[in-house]
């Protein structure tokens, strides 16, 4: 009888210890584990196609170029000893040159164009661009256009006539456009550093090239201007 009840008592003790391991509640969860070594980089993509090519950029700002600006006849002034006389000359328009300093003046270049917007007594086609100064020979007649800068932030476009025939009037100078363009001087040497092929000009390089050739290496549009 001993051993029976030794089996029962047993028994018992296992099956409140199951019950009291089945009615425990889960414990909290334990803090989170460090974080493992990076992996290696996987290998890279094929490169994707080429993109449009954008537009081209603006010319470097030390370079300052105007806007064509058709002079009309009342811009047009007579010869007067005190002003225009200096620089021999029938009439002049005078014009504002933003940008044209003292130091452009003395170490730069300053180029200046002109073109006729109509048909005009000179003979010169509409739109065909001369650069400053320029000698217009006729027959009988020749006719000059220059220009002369008498203080910095100014520019004087100039006419005179070489013969004795008589000058054009303000009202058939006024048909003629005018731009300029101003380089201050880049290096040393007096020559100018040309952005767009990282070249250098002499100042007698750049009055011999075509206009055309100017705007390439500037990047000059048509017409507008960089001048705020």
């Amino acid at each position: 009888m001993r051993t029976s009840r030794i089996l029962t008592l047993s028994s018992l003790l296992l099956a409140i210890a199951f019950i009291a391991v089945s009615c425990t509640k889960e414990g909290p969860e334990g803090p989170i584990g460090a974080t493992g070594p990076q992996g290696p980089a996987g290998s890279a993509g094929p490169a994707g196609p080429a993109g449009p090519q954008g537009p081209a950029g603006s010319s470097g700002s030390s370079v300052i170029y105007s806007t064509w600006v058709t002079s009309g006849a009342a811009n047009w002034v007579a010869n007067v000893p005190t002003t225009t006389g200096a620089y021999d000359a029938l009439a002049s328009y005078r014009r504002a040159a933003t940008g044209l300093t003292q130091a452009v003046i003395d170490n730069g270049v300053i180029l200046c164009y002109f073109k006729a917007t109509a048909a005009n007594q000179s003979g010169l086609g509409a739109n065909v661009v001369f650069q400053l100064p320029y000698t217009y020979i006729d027959d009988d007649f020749e006719d000059h256009y220059d220009y002369a800068v008498p203080a910095p932030g100014a520019i004087y476009f100039t006419y005179k006539t070489g013969t004795s025939f008589a000058s054009l009037t303000a009202a058939q100078l006024g048909l003629f456009a005018y731009r300029y363009v101003l380089i201050p001087g880049g290096v040393a040497d007096g020559r100018v550093a040309v952005g767009s092929n990282n070249k250098h000009y002499s100042l007698a390089e750049l009055k011999a090239m075509p206009y055309e050739k100017v705007r390439e290496l500037f990047n000059i549009p048509a017409d507008g201007t960089n001048i705020r």
